[in-house]
């Protein structure tokens, strides 16, 4: 069983930009998939409740989607932001963030925010208000764009969600085709892990053996 990475990282991250553009500041969050759920629960949870709009890329729904953009109040301070999600995967993600990886496949900012703007660029379909309840239910709310040709930002990411730590990632990254480098990158850029920060943490996956063929 693995603990994530704490919201608190992007809290942090979040608390640097503030002072910037505000109304159009924006964080990127990248990392395991297996926290999709988990963090997208905790990213509407740190906006005022009614004032959360969301877009994602997902055949399903906002929880499981591989890229989403979220818009809102934070509640801790009244500023606005953008937070964008593209899940890279676990050991990616760790790399992404060492290396300050260029990904290409946010979802785009809108020219103007959410009520009356927030129009996906690429599409003719605007952010949606989103929630979802305190049992972790489901709600299929947002905007879905998937299918669209909507346009993409490219960016580093200022934090990631993994469910192993720095130590461990890479050790097991050096055996892929050019991971000696990839290794080196991540042991030589030391990562705050969050999870030992207030509040603590955004979820938890548990890992099941299985019988095989």
């Amino acid at each position: 069983m693995k603990k994530t990475f704490s919201i608190t990282l992007m809290a942090f991250a979040l608390m640097t930009i503030a002072g910037s553009a505000f109304g159009q500041a924006v964080i990127h969050i990248a990392g395991s998939t297996a926290f999709r759920t988990s963090a997208h629960a905790a990213i509407m949870d740190i906006f005022t409740p009614g004032t959360v709009f969301c877009a994602y890329d997902s055949s399903s729904s906002t929880y499981k989607s591989g890229a989403a953009i979220f818009y809102g109040t934070l509640a801790s301070n009244g500023h606005n932001v953008y937070v964008k999600t593209f899940w890279t995967g676990s050991m990616a993600g760790t790399y992404d963030v060492s290396n300050q990886t260029q990904i290409t496949q946010w979802i785009a900012t809108p020219t103007s925010p959410p009520p009356g703007g927030g129009v996906i660029p690429g599409t003719a379909t605007a952010m949606s208000l989103c929630s979802h309840d305190a049992t972790g239910g489901t709600p299929n709310t947002g905007a879905n764009i998937h299918g669209l040709s909507y346009t993409k930002e490219t960016h580093a990411a200022e934090c990631a969600f993994s469910d192993a730590d720095q130590a461990s990632v890479a050790p097991s990254i050096k055996t892929a085709a050019g991971g000696a480098a990839f290794a080196a990158t991540i042991t030589s850029n030391p990562l705050t892990d969050a999870g030992t920060l207030t509040p603590g943490t955004v979820g938890i996956v548990s890992f099941v053996w299985t019988a095989g063929h």
